[in-house]
C-alpha cells in the first residue's frame, strides 16, 4: 500500500429552478443543511417550469438524484422522466416566503408585497442575507406546517 486514504465518492444530486431567487433561496437551504455525504448543484433554468424540466433533462447525466423545482402558476405540458423528481412551490418562491415569514397570504402584487415585507426584490436576496433573516431553528419550526418547506428541506437532508 501506499499510504494513501481513498476518498469517499459523494453521491451527487442536481437541483434546476426557476430563477435568480429560487437559486439564492435554494443555496441558503444546502449551506443550512449541509450534508456530508452528498454533493449538491444548484442550477437556475431561467423562465417557467418548462424551461426547468428541458434544462434537467439537458444536463442531468451523472448525477444520482435529479430535481425540478418550479412555481406552480404555470403548468407543465411537457413530460418528466421518471429519473427528475418535480417539485412546485404554490403560486410562487416569493408568495411562499410572504406566508410562512409573516403569515401573509398574497395572490396579487406578490412581487411588490414581497419588496415591502423583506425591503427588497427577492432575487436581490443571496444565501448569506437569507442565513441573517431566517435561522435554522425558524425553518425547524416552519417546516411542520408548511410542506412545501418540508420537502425542499428533505432533498438537502436525505434526497
Amino acid at each position: 500500500m501506499n499510504g494513501r486514504r481513498r476518498r469517499q465518492q459523494k453521491t451527487t444530486c442536481l437541483i434546476v429552478c426557476e430563477g435568480k431567487a429560487d437559486k439564492s433561496f435554494l443555496d441558503f437551504l444546502k449551506q443550512t443543511y449541509q450534508n456530508s455525504t452528498w454533493s449538491f448543484r444548484v442550477e437556475k433554468a431561467g423562465g417557467d417550469p418548462q424551461s426547468v424540466i428541458r434544462r434537467a433533462k439537458k444536463i442531468c447525466s451523472g448525477y444520482d438524484e435529479v430535481y425540478c423545482i418550479s412555481d406552480n402558476d404555470k403548468d407543465i405540458t411537457m413530460s418528466i422522466p421518471r429519473s427528475i423528481t418535480s417539485l412546485r412551490i404554490s403560486p410562487c418562491l416569493e408568495a411562499f416566503l410572504l406566508k410562512i415569514v409573516y403569515d401573509q397570504s398574497v395572490s396579487q402584487n406578490i412581487k411588490s408585497t414581497f419588496e415591502t415585507y423583506f425591503s427588497r426584490e427577492a432575487q436581490k436576496i443571496d444565501k448569506d442575507e437569507w442565513a441573517r433573516r431566517i435561522s435554522k431553528e425558524q425553518l425547524e419550526s416552519w417546516r411542520v406546517n408548511f410542506s412545501e418547506l418540508n420537502a425542499l428541506i428533505e432533498i438537502f437532508e436525505n434526497p
